[in-house]
């Protein structure tokens, strides 16, 4: 696969409220782990976006689930593509993912930080090494992929609050490894509460916001140099 990908897309599902799935079409041979996010770049837009990808990679299409919020014009325009027009998208990045070292996976979610555990969860289900995994995902709202991922995990909870989360967290063996997705704020408290609770760093994996942000300034340069239309405005993308 190459380092930028031009994806058509196919089709559009309203998962509930403001969350919606896009999906696009596999053009060549994709080599996609569970749990990786892409940048993607819309035309007349300098600035990418990154998502992660809610699709296991034996699905046929990419996908990614977000929010679509009125102020977004990016997302506004991702409503509005036709079938078959392309979005670009930068290689997918490995970000929270299972390995083999570890039998036993906590998965910590918040929102619609779930959509990276809908791949995990859905990998360990299939995969013949025998991974445990327990998924706590915490919502005010609907729980996003609730029916598929309480069916893919061993155990999971859907706690609406940050006290009933807490407490079921707290509950957890120490020895298992701990995946986090969320706001950078969840992702952060949540490991501070597993280190005061005496787990290890090093079994502590959370999204990846701060490289996120960093390929995202990254990506703006390289969009601007596939498209010279660009260079010379201001993105007002959100």
């Amino acid at each position: 696969m190459t380092f930028f990908t031009k994806l058509p897309y196919k089709k559009m599902q309203h998962e509930h409220d403001d969350v919606y799935t896009f999906s696009f079409e596999k053009k060549e041979k994709f080599l996609l782990k569970p749990g990786q996010f892409a940048l993607f770049i819309l035309p007349k837009f300098a600035r990418s976006h990154p998502f992660s990808l809610s699709s296991f990679p034996d699905e046929e299409y990419i996908s990614f689930t977000v929010h679509v919020r009125p102020k977004s014009r990016f997302k506004k325009n991702l409503m509005n593509m036709k079938e078959n027009e392309k979005i670009l998208m930068v290689r997918p990045i490995s970000n929270i993912s299972l390995n083999r070292k570890f039998k036993e996976y906590v998965c910590l979610a918040q929102g619609i930080g779930i959509t990276p555990f809908r791949s995990i969860l859905l990998q360990a289900r299939e995969s013949p090494f025998p991974y445990k995994t327990i998924l706590i995902h915490v919502s005010k709202g609907q729980h996003t992929f609730r029916k598929l991922t309480e069916s893919a995990a061993n155990t999971a909870y859907f706690p609406t609050n940050a006290t009933d989360f807490q407490k079921i967290v707290s509950q957890q063996k120490k020895d298992n490894y701990f995946l986090i997705s969320g706001s950078p704020n969840f992702t952060k408290g949540v490991q501070k509460n597993l280190l005061k609770q005496g787990v290890d760093r090093s079994q502590i994996k959370r999204d990846s916001f701060f490289v996120i942000n960093f390929l995202v300034s990254d990506t703006h340069i390289v969009a601007c140099c596939l498209n010279p239309a660009l260079r010379s405005k201001k993105s007002k993308s959100v």
